[in-house]
């Protein structure tokens, strides 16, 4: 398909008074509102992107799709039956859902991945309850994949992102977990290890950011760490070191600090430039521990050895960038020997110095060989002096006496005994035993201090159970619980608890080898079947994981696979593949023979549009959209309920590749342009093909992409088309003859107004840089243009879409500024409306434009995936109303008014009552004396005006109490002057002028707010309620 074909256009066809689909004339409409909208996503593949598949008791067919984030429900044969489920994260929506399972009850249990939780529907897809959110403790979710449920009810559910298997009741009561990452590799790319005086091996993980801790026999005691930034977690744990008390020294190199731990992890202290005064910490690598507990730490960035006491009090720094004596270029390993001299490796050389920094010594330089290094990275020392070094661009081991002198090497490249790849970390015991950290082949390797092989962790015990991004879970009959561990390429085996029961499989082509398992299921007697998604096919396991059969290789026909995700098996046998990237659901019988996919179901009903284009209204108001990427027309009455459709993709009469412009003539006839079929057929108004035209080419009369289609008064044809070169425009007859040519500067869309004008859109990516509209007159001759590039009143952002009505006003989609303009057949703008988003009256990318008898105007919405309906609104003059913040109050008094009045007032007129006015729209007035006024507000815009009222009381001020300077206040609002002096708090002050002016108070108003106790008089009881009261 070339480029030219694979353009998709979104555009609409004018309607043209002619075939009764004209605006009535009259005078401009300024303003139109929402009406209605229908429509959503969807295609004719009833799945767009299955990860799992789930078949009830019934035989119904069950399908997360993560495309659309919806649970898609099926009848045994393919008719869908529900759907539930949208993008979000509120109750019954989802983000990527990625596993289902049913419950013994019928209970739908969903990983919704995107969102770290479980949900629980019933059978209907009625939201039940939902548990998770992101994180690592019990209960919490790192992208849940796939889940499973057993006989007793109980829920296990894959936590991809933890690396674990957690388990829960049908409620969402957390139970048990299991799992962590890992292989059954011991060690996985270990960097560089250390030792304890009691022969215990300390080794640090950059990629998983773990410290491991084994003994002597290699047993795993004791882990610690993980990514993170907070104490006791790493970002790229590189060197390790002990003191001669057993402080573990750790380069958190990531994180650009030391950490300090004791021998079984527990976090001490950490240095860094926060807690250091002059160290410096970025680019740390290697560190080494004298026999006074003092560290030193190589600093690749500053090309420098840093040293610290035991406290992480910095020493001193030595060296600085360069090849001479004393100075750096990345620095690696560091080591110390008993007599504190300091052994430092760098630039395929070693440098001996002093415990102070003075240059001592060196050997070495770039090469193959004795004494030779090429990107050495580690370096030891043993109780006798002698020097080791981890030459890792060479793969060997070379040992050295403290000046220098090779005493032995051994290794080479390869992943047997005494072979190594990419060697990084070296370390000899108290009984000189020598540790190498094998990094590439993700293993230890043990030698003697002569360089005789004594073993490797390849044959540690592993203590744990580990996953590498476990995916598919399923539970057999006996309630086992079968993971597919994807990276690892394997399938492990538990009882319910979490027990490790076996396990099966390795990374291959071959039977009972795997490339990335995904989908696992068991049969009614407990067989096992996995998609084994990088080998594009199916195997089938004895419970035991004895292999049975296999299907299936790479492609689209039938029975062939892209991606396989999920896998169900229903009550007799049948069993359903999620065929992901082929975005369907194949069926097969136990032993792989195909026999049905949901291509062949029941398509999606009518209302889901998929890159909808064209729009047209016929003369009943019936509305047709042509459905772009799933090649079919839909049809709508004019309220958006369904009526019909037509059409699949092909290239038969009534098939369609990527059907764009539509139109209805006279007759009711229906014309669709098939662009990538080079032509245009005609169907009834029900869908019925009656004819089609057209022939693929450049030449005049032929089509290389036909796309918007228009009427003339006349019944001649317009068709938007390309020459190949060139865009155009052609006129043709009915029956196809062609009648003349033209020329546009873009492909356009296109209109024509009751007088025979044609419009076509110029969206602004010719050479001329143009962009708006161009009218021809009826004998094609180019009469006038308008619009420019920007977002103002008569500018465009790719102006697309084009409609006509009866008084020949133009309606154009301005596509990317997300409205609608209107114009007069001149291009004088008269109106818009429509903003970014997916609110109603919001668009997304709008394409198409039609305009009905009624004057109603129909946009394709087409990045909502949606048509709305808009119609002219009638001009109304305001309904003034107001409210104020308060109503009544005391001398002097403000109030805020807020104007609530409706249908667009453009100014305001306020009346106080009290001589005042105003004429702001929320104006603050302050009344200053006693009164109830009556205040009104006249609200106006260009179609009238009206008012409304609304009184406001205001009490005089009361006066200060006899012999007090401040009004009395009610502190606490209960109506009562508790504060009797004004001060801003009841005190006893109060109650000693209550005391002193009580037949003051008793004369003047209001003393209904000094009788506290409600006995009608001002008394002493009064003043003890008050004195209480304090």
């Amino acid at each position: 398909m070339t480029g030219r074909h694979m353009r998709v256009w979104v555009g609409a066809l004018a309607l043209i008074l002619l075939f009764g689909c004209a605006v009535q004339g009259g005078a401009a409409v300024e303003e139109y509102g929402f009406v209605t909208k229908w429509g959503s996503y969807g295609s004719v593949r009833v799945v767009e992107s299955p990860h799992d598949v789930a078949v009830d008791a019934m035989g119904n067919i069950y399908v997360p799709d993560v495309t659309t984030d919806q649970i898609k429900k099926f009848a045994a044969n393919g008719t869908l039956v529900a759907t539930w489920g949208s993008t979000g994260t509120g109750d019954g929506q989802f983000n990527d859902p990625s596993g289902i399972a049913f419950d013994s009850a019928g209970n739908v249990f969903v990983a919704d991945a995107g969102n770290h939780r479980v949900q629980k529907f019933d059978i209907t897809g009625g939201f039940i309850a939902a548990w998770g959110e992101l994180g690592s403790g019990d209960g919490q979710f790192s992208y849940p994949g796939g889940i499973a449920a057993d006989s007793a009810g109980d829920i296990y559910v894959v936590d991809i992102g933890n690396s674990r298997i957690q388990k829960f009741d049908a409620h969402g009561t957390f139970l048990a977990k299991w799992g962590s990452p890992g292989s059954d590799r011991v060690v996985e790319e270990p960097r560089i290890a250390a030792t304890d005086s009691a022969g215990n091996i300390y080794v640090t993980e950059i990629d998983s950011d773990w410290i491991k801790k084994f003994d002597t026999n290699g047993s795993l005691v004791a882990k610690w760490g993980g990514y993170g930034s907070d104490d006791g977690h790493f970002d790229g744990p590189y060197g390790i070191a002990l003191d001669e008390t057993g402080k573990v020294y750790v380069v958190d190199s990531g994180n650009n600090r030391i950490q300090v731990f004791d021998a079984n992890g527990t976090f001490l202290a950490k240095w860094d430039e926060e807690s250091v005064v002059d160290g410096q910490f970025d680019g740390l690598r290697y560190i080494s521990v004298d026999a006074e507990g003092n560290a030193y730490v190589t600093d690749n960035s500053y090309h420098s050895v840093q040293k610290f006491d035991t406290n992480g009090t910095f020493l001193a720094r030595w060296g600085s960038y360069g090849p001479g004596d004393g100075q750096y270029n990345n620095p690696d390993g560091v080591a110390v020997d008993g007599a504190g001299h300091v052994y430092v490796v760098d630039a395929n050389r070693v440098q001996k110095l002093d415990a102070n920094g003075t240059f001592l010594a060196k050997w070495g330089k770039y090469g193959t060989g004795d004494g030779q290094f090429r990107d050495p990275i580690g370096i030891t020392v043993d109780g006798e002096g002698n020097v080791y070094v981890a030459d890792t661009g060479n793969n060997r081991i070379q040992k050295f006496t403290s000046s220098g002198i090779l005493l032995a090497k051994w290794g080479s490249r390869g992943a047997g005994p005494e072979q190594f790849n990419s060697p990084n970390g070296i370390v000899v015991d108290s009984a000189g035993t020598v540790y190498v950290t094998d990094t590439f082949n993700d293993r230890i390797q043990k030698y003697t201090s002569g360089g005789a092989f004594t073993g490797s962790s390849d044959t540690w015990p592993l203590l744990e159970v580990q996953f590498s991004n476990p995916r598919g879970i399923a539970v057999d009959s006996s309630g086992y619980v079968y993971v597919a561990d994807d990276y690892n390429c394997r399938i492990q085996k538990f009882d319910g608890d979490g027990s490790f029961v076996g396990k099966w499989g390795s990374e291959g082509t071959g039977d009972d080898q795997f490339i990335n398992p995904r989908g696992i299921a068991i049969d009614g007697s407990d067989n096992v079947y996995i998609t084994d998604n990088g080998n594009n096919r199916i195997q089938k396991f004895t419970s035991t994981g004895t292999f049975v059969t296999k299907w299936g290789s790479e492609g689209t026909d039938d029975g062939q696979f892209s991606s396989p995700e999920g896998i169900a098996v229903d009550g007799n046998g049948n069993v359903y593949v999620a065929d992901a990237s082929n975005q369907r659901i194949q069926i097969f019988t136990s032993g792989g023979a195909f026999t049905g996919s949901s291509r062949d179901w029941s398509p999606l009903p009518g209302g889901r549009f998929n890159n909808p284009a064209g729009i047209a209204v016929d003369a009943a108001g019936n509305v047709y959209v042509a459905d772009g990427s799933n090649h079919r027309v839909q049809k709508f009455d004019a309220d958006g309920n369904f009526l019909t459709m037509w059409g699949s993709e092909g290239t038969g009469d009534g098939q369609f590749r990527h059907p764009e412009g539509i139109a209805v003539d006279s007759e009711g006839i229906v014309w669709v342009t098939d662009m990538v079929n080079w032509r245009v057929q005609t169907f009834t108004s029900n869908g019925t093909f009656i004819s089609t035209w057209g022939t693929p080419g450049t030449g005049a009369g032929q089509l290389a992409g036909p796309g918007a289609i228009a009427f003339d008064t006349s019944g001649h044809v317009y068709i938007d088309d390309s020459d190949g070169e060139y865009p155009r425009i052609q006129k043709f007859m009915t029956d196809g003859t062609f009648l003349e040519r033209l020329d546009v500067p873009t492909h356009a869309w296109i209109a024509v107004d009751p007088s025979g004008n044609v419009y076509a859109t110029d969206r602004g990516d010719s050479e001329a840089n143009t962009i708006g509209v161009w009218r021809f007159g009826p004998g094609g001759a180019l009469i006038e243009t308008w619009g420019e590039r920007g977002s103002g009143d008569g500018q465009f952002s790719y102006p697309h879409g084009i409609a006509a009505d009866s008084a020949g006003d133009i309606y154009v989609v301005d596509k990317r500024n997300s409205r609608i303009q209107k114009f007069d057949a001149h291009g004088t703008f008269l109106a818009k409306w429509g903003s970014a988003g997916a609110g109603d009256g919001q668009f997304s990318y709008p394409g198409g434009i039609a305009a009905d008898s009624a004057g109603d105007i129909y946009v394709v919405d087409t990045g909502n995936h949606r048509v709305q309906k808009f119609a002219p609104v009638t001009p109304k003059p305001p309904v003034a109303a107001f409210s104020a913040n308060v109503t009544s109050g005391t001398a002097p008094l403000a109030v805020l008014f807020t104007d609530e009045s409706t249908n667009a007032p453009t100014s305001w007129a306020w009346e106080f009552g009290d001589g005042g006015t105003s004429a702001e729209q929320d104006p603050v007035h302050v009344f200053t004396s006693a009164g109830t006024y009556t205040v009104n507000l006249t609200a106006t815009n260009p179609d009238g005006s009206s008012a409304a009222t609304r009184n406001i009381t205001v009490t005089a001020a009361l006066p200060p109490v006899a012999d007090n300077p401040d009004p009395p206040t009610d502190i606490n609002g209960d109506g009562f002057y508790d504060d009797v002096n004004g001060n801003g708090r009841p005190d006893f002050a109060d109650v000693v002028l209550y005391f002193n002016q009580m037949s003051w108070i008793a004369s003047n108003e209001p003393t209904a707010a000094f009788d506290y106790n409600g006995n009608g008089r001002i008394d002493f009881a009064d003043v003890v309620w008050l004195f209480n009261s304090l």
